[in-house]
């Protein structure tokens, strides 16, 4: 029955009837209302001149639209067309005006970001950018561009709060690129140090390895600097570090390596940090001292000749080194004997394997094989790159500067990674400087 009646009707079931969309006539102007700019084919919506307010698209009717003129705009009603189109026509300069001071605050901030990262990156003050940087751009720009070019360049955000919250930023973006690629590697072996600073805080300074699948290698990067409050006991430092793997969303069950300088608090065979990470991670990680360390241990024990050519040349070298006139005294004999080199130096010329991107394009064939490989290569050998980083902090942070929170310009100054100022940038509203 009910199917005959929806014959009788003309209605096919199963069929929805497409709703009808209004279009925008330019005669609408006489009436207050221009087509809405963010308008698409599917969603056209009138937009009043006067008070900017978008209406729906049934809206879109001379009798609904001179409603809405007369009972809003009521003072506006008995307006001539030509008054709507001049209100269009300044709309419209408005909104330019409007883009082209955006797009102007926009390369301020980038601008500004860009030499904050030059002054991380160099370990310098951050008063660097007011008191030196922009002086020099000013007094170039004054030289080579003319006042117009100036204005600009005073407009630059580059007070010390301003490059101090730039840098931590910049820290923090960078920060969170590392341990998504951490999180990708789902290998990663890490390297810690502890020392003291300038105002005699303990820092404790972390390295990562970790194999990037994009660029097929195995990266070394900068993972993290923590301040321990209180003591540096095994159990602060395991403390510390474990906070920050949790903090991040880490694993230790992914650490196949840590490396220390030997130090018992490190590398404690019953309770010190290398043992607790082993205890976490569960799993026979691989733990390394400095090699260093051991290669100058193990250089005592060479033949007794050996050691006496070794401490001779030693002496010899200090005697010509530990002055510049020996030095350039060296350098005049080495010219009148004729030899190659003047200089003292100690050159090994060393070809790199890249054993680790062999390994990674293998990983899909032999997956076996290539964890047992990432597992002896993925871990550090030495400490070197945490004692290179607390020669960084010195500079950072001196007497100048004791009070200074090193973390994030310490990242900025040691990372390989670059930040992504561009979505810095679109996350934070632009502003000149006053």
């Amino acid at each position: 029955m009910s199917q005959k009646n929806d014959d009788k009707t003309g209605i096919v079931p199963g069929k929805k009837r497409k709703p009808f969309i209004r279009h925008y006539n330019h005669e609408y102007i006489k009436y207050g209302f221009i087509l809405w700019p963010n308008s698409t084919e599917e969603d056209i919506r009138p937009m009043c001149i006067i008070c900017h307010e978008v209406l729906v698209n049934d809206a879109m009717k001379p009798a609904k639209m001179l409603r809405h003129l007369k009972a809003k705009h009521s003072e506006l009603e008995k307006k001539p067309r030509e008054y709507f189109e001049r209100r269009k026509q300044e709309l419209g300069l408005q909104t330019k005006t409007f883009k082209q001071n955006f797009i102007h605050n926009k390369s301020l901030l980038k601008c500004s970001y860009l030499v904050a990262l030059r002054i991380a990156k160099t370990r310098k003050s951050f008063t660097t950018g007011e008191n030196l940087i922009k002086p020099v751009l000013i007094d170039v720009c004054l030289e080579m561009f003319g006042l117009s070019a100036v204005d600009k360049i005073k407009s630059i955000p580059l007070s010390n709060d301003t490059i101090r919250r730039r840098i931590e930023k910049l820290s923090e973006n960078v920060e969170y690129q590392l341990i998504q690629k951490i999180k990708e590697s789902t290998l990663f072996a890490i390297q810690i140090d502890e020392s003291c600073d300038i105002s005699k805080k303990a820092i404790l300074i972390c390295y990562v390895r970790y194999i990037d699948f994009t660029l097929e290698e195995i990266k070394e990067e900068f993972l993290c600097c923590i301040e321990l409050v209180s003591y540096t006991t095994s159990d602060e430092i395991f403390k510390a570090l474990n906070s920050y793997v949790i903090k991040h969303s880490l694993e230790w069950k992914n650490c196949v390596g840590v490396c220390s300088d030997g130090a018992a608090s490190m590398a404690g065979r019953h309770c010190g940090v290398t043992k607790r990470i082993q205890q976490a991670a569960n799993s026979d990680l691989l733990i390394t001292h400095c090699i260093i360390h051991r290669q100058h241990l193990a250089a005592k024990s060479l033949s007794t000749e050996l050691h006496e050519v070794l401490a001779e040349s030693i002496k010899i070298i200090n005697f010509i080194k530990k002055s510049d006139l020996n030095s350039r005294l060296f350098a005049i004999f080495c010219q009148e004997v004729g030899a190659k080199h003047e200089q003292l130096l100690l050159h090994t010329e060393v070809r790199w394997l890249s054993r680790d991107k062999f390994w990674i394009k293998l990983k899909n064939e032999y997956p076996s094989l290539y964890e047992k490989a990432m597992k002896m290569l993925v871990p550090f050998a030495t400490t070197y790159l945490c004692e290179a980083g607390f020669s960084s902090m010195t500079v950072i942070k001196n007497k100048f500067r004791n009070r200074l929170s090193v973390i994030s310009p310490l990242r900025l100054s040691l990372t390989n990674l670059e930040p992504t100022i561009e979505k810095l940038i679109e996350e934070e509203q632009p502003q000149s400087s006053h």
